[in-house]
This record gives C-alpha cells, structure tokens and sequence, in this order.
C-alpha cells in the first residue's frame, strides 16, 4: 500500500475535505484505514449494523437493493472522490442499502467516533458532507419521479439521454457515445426485467432510432427519442 503522503493530492481533491489545509490533511490521514476490495465484492450489506464510513480514492460502486425474487435494481454509481457509509454513523440505523464494488476498488474507512470529531472539528466538513447528501436526494426523488410515470421505453430514453450528457456528448442525430452495458445493467438501473430491455430496445433499433455495435451507440432520430422520454403513461 502506498504511504499515506502519496495520497495528499487525491485527498484534496475530495468534496468533503475542501478547504482544509495540507496540516488538517495530515491529521486526517492519520486517523483513516485504508482498505482495497476486489470487483463485485458487497462492502456493505443492506441492513446491516455500521459504525463506519468510506471514501474511494480508486474505482467505483453500485448502491443496490434486490427485491424479494432477486431482481437487482441499481440505485446510484458511486465514483472516485465519493463516500458512502455516513447515514448509518449519524442516525445509528441499519444500512439502506448494498455497496457493491463494479471494480477493484481502494477506499478510505473512518470510524464512527473519529468522523462525529471530525464533523465538530471542521465545520466546513459537514456542510461538504450537507451538499452530497442533498445532490443525492435530488437524485433519488429523479429515480422514483422516472419510475412513477415513465413506461419501460421512457425509463431506457431518459438513462440513454443521462449517458450523453454525462459523456458531454450532445444529443443530436447522429451522435455517438462509448456504451459498454449489458442489457442485464440497463434493467437494473431503470428498474425492469432484462427480458423488457431487450424488447424495448429492440423497438428501438427497428424504428431505427438508434443503433448498437461494438459497444457503441449511435442516435439516428433524436425527436422520437425524447418523445419516448417525455411520455407520461
């Protein structure tokens, strides 16, 4: 593992540690564990007791809930720089959900008492923490607005459109973005069943409104498109 002076510059570029000074850094890093996990390896499992948070440094997570017949709905990806852990820590209530590595993934672990010391000692800190919290239940209320009044093909348009302007690419015919998901990664993160993806894109292709070849996909008709994603059922 690398020393932990070697991490100066990944952790000042963390959300929730702006505005601390390199010597606050220092302390910090003395406090933490560091931890690696292979891929697809549960960090933490829904409902479970936690008395610590983590941080990546390298890689990314899913948050994830399975339903009673094992169908796995994806919450969010969490990336580098992200934290996951800390609601458990403040209200002292089981985990809401599975943290599930989508790579080999190095975190950071803070304990419950040494995070409750850092939030007193540097305020900055908890309004950091206030923000990602806040940005996550915009994302949340989005999830379940999409869910509520989006049919199947609404739900595909409405991730397909998030990939571009996640990628910065615009939405325009013709546009092509990097799109590495299973059909099985599709259903999980709009909520379905692989067997609806396949039938909703299939749709899609036959309409040839986009296509999909080696792990890329291209918009050949941007207008009906949005109007799958702007349908209310």
């Amino acid at each position: 593992m690398a020393k932990y002076s070697e991490y100066v510059d990944i952790f000042k570029k963390i959300s929730i540690f702006e505005n601390l000074l390199d010597d606050e850094l220092a302390s910090l890093m003395g406090i933490v564990i560091y931890k690696e996990y292979p891929n697809n390896y549960t960090i933490v499992r829904h409902n479970d007791m936690g008395d610590a948070m983590f941080i990546i440094l390298d890689g990314s997570v899913k948050v994830s809930l399975f339903s009673e017949n094992g169908r796995e709905v994806i919450l969010d990806i969490i990336e580098k720089g992200g934290f996951f852990g800390e609601m458990s820590i403040i209200d002292k209530m089981p985990r809401s959900a599975n943290i599930i590595t989508t790579d080999k993934t190095t975190t950071i672990m803070i304990k419950r008492n040494d995070f409750m010391n850092l939030l007193m000692q540097y305020p900055n800190m908890s309004i950091n923490i206030l923000k990602e919290l806040v940005g996550r239940l915009r994302k949340a209320d989005d999830v379940i607005n999409s869910l509520s009044i989006h049919d199947v093909l609404g739900r595909i348009s409405r991730f397909i459109t998030k990939i571009f302007i996640s990628n910065e690419v615009p939405l325009v015919t013709g546009a092509v973005v990097d799109f590495s998901f299973t059909h099985k990664d599709i259903a999980a993160r709009v909520g379905t069943t692989r067997e609806s993806v396949t039938r909703a894109l299939n749709k899609m292709l036959e309409k040839h409104i986009l296509s999909l070849e080696d792990k890329k996909l291209t918009i050949y008709n941007t207008n009906k498109l949005m109007k799958y994603f702007q349908k209310i059922r």
